[in-house]
């Protein structure tokens, strides 16, 4: 009864005040966003109470979604692998707050002050926001190659842009060197380590870190669907920067991973995961409402075809995973999450409603234009703002354009991911700033 609940209660962050908030059907939301497969594992009363999938592993295919159909969790690796690091800490092979340089062999920062905390909690100073993967084929990099910015690498090199402590931005850059550090430390391939620390102590027989993914896995995965709906040739992509983007896992293995995390980390070292840095950032994972009963920790990922993430309440024992292989997927996973939340009476992804303001067409046409940031090559921050008629769309990357709704001539909102768009002027140069949650946003300057 409540999976049917869940499947046909699917609503958008947002609605418009003195309208009714619609609910939508799962499948019915996968054909809207072109997402052929989507798998979920809902927790409750500290138990897996139900896991389902939908749809099929490509689209217009045959190989129907299962369970145990594997997906890339994208920057979902990236609190997934923290908890193996942590391990190391509780038996003393590293320290929280040591230099990592001090252990580092093949490869040092240029800086000499960043720690393993400032790494796990994206206060590091590192650059290279994200990474772009590699096509069926095409010759992979060695980490140091990636960390070094050489080819067949193709990102930039990962190198310290600020004080290390001093402010949070996210670096998947950072998470590359923290994978180095524990190959270092620990004398094995980052994807040996995870394996006997994490996956096989907990018996998460669907969850690898290795790459390329294993034969015994491939007919198993779903197939990658970027921004034109389309398969992947290929399939997929393949990371090998692992501790930042390279895992691939099902709902189930990372909800019991979850649920069971105090076999892996004593109760003072998640304590201390839970423990933002700089807000919203723990050594992990996203956390919200730290210190009270209603304490969340949470992460989102993507890569190229991929969408994914986990909501977890640790002390109400609830929360779910949802997994899903298409560009577009981003809105349905929050969608997903928004429908169980009202199912289930979580305290967050609640729908909240706002006032549209009346705002000119010649001041919308003002925002009009390409943003981005030159200096981080990534798709996902290339943005794209234009006029549809009176209306000002957005499209992110290669997601689909979202109607902004003017809450004033330089503040917007989207109903579909509940974000805020600000246009502003940094140094006189027009700017857009996306607020993904309260303490967490990133502005872009106009091309």
């Amino acid at each position: 009864m409540q999976i049917d609940h869940v499947e046909n209660s699917l609503m958008e962050a947002l609605a418009i005040e003195g309208t009714p908030i619609a609910k939508k059907n799962i499948y019915d939301a996968m054909k809207q966003h072109s997402v052929p497969a989507v798998s979920i594992a809902v927790i409750n009363n500290g138990t897996i109470e139900w896991a389902r999938s939908y749809g099929t592993l490509q689209a217009h295919g045959e190989g129907k979604a299962e369970t145990s159909s594997l997906f890339q969790a994208g920057s979902v690796s990236k609190p997934v692998a923290a908890i193996g690091v942590l391990a190391l800490v509780q038996k003393g092979l590293l320290d929280l707050d040591q230099p990592v340089d001090e252990k580092l062999v093949s490869w040092k920062p240029q800086n000499n002050d960043v720690t393993l905390r400032h790494l796990l909690s994206h206060t590091s100073g590192y650059n290279v926001i994200g990474f772009d993967g590699y096509k069926e084929q095409a010759p992979l990099p060695t980490l140091q190659q990636i960390l070094n910015g050489e080819q067949p690498a193709n990102n930039p090199p990962v190198l310290v842009q600020f004080t290390p402590g001093s402010k949070f931005a996210y670096s998947g850059g950072g998470y590359c060197v923290m994978q180095l550090l524990v190959e270092e430390v620990t004398g094995k391939p980052f994807h040996h380590f995870m394996d006997e620390v994490v996956f096989k102590k907990l018996a998460l027989t669907r969850s690898t870190f290795c790459y390329p993914l294993p034969k015994e896995y491939v007919e198993t995965a779903a197939v990658a669907h970027p921004g034109d709906g389309k398969p992947m040739a290929g399939r997929w992509k393949t990371y090998p920067e692992s501790a930042a983007a390279g895992l691939w896992t099902t709902p189930s293995d990372l909800a019991t991973l979850l649920l069971r995390i105090e076999e892996v980390l004593d109760k003072k070292m998640v304590a201390a995961m839970m423990k933002p840095a700089i807000p919203p950032y723990g050594l992990g994972p996203v956390v919200n409402n730290e210190g009270t009963d209603d304490v969340e920790i949470s992460h989102k990922g993507r890569t190229d075809g991929f969408a994914s993430g986990y909501v977890y309440f640790p002390h109400l024992k609830k929360g779910a995973v949802v997994m899903l292989n298409a560009d577009n997927g981003s809105i349905l996973l929050d969608q997903i999450f928004r429908s169980i939340s009202h199912v289930y009476n979580w305290p967050t992804y609640k729908v909240e409603t706002k006032k549209v303001a009346s705002v000119a067409v010649s001041a919308l046409s003002r925002h009009a234009g390409r943003y981005g940031t030159e200096h981080e090559p990534n798709d996902i921050y290339d943005i794209q703002v234009y006029l549809d008629g009176s209306d000002l769309l957005v499209a992110i990357g290669k997601t689909q354009p979202l109607k902004l709704h003017p809450e004033s001539e330089n503040r917007f909102f989207n109903l579909e991911t509940g974000r805020s768009i600000i246009f502003g002027e940094e140094k006189g140069t027009p700017t857009l700033t996306v607020v993904i949650q309260s303490g967490f946003q990133r502005t872009f300057r106009k091309f």
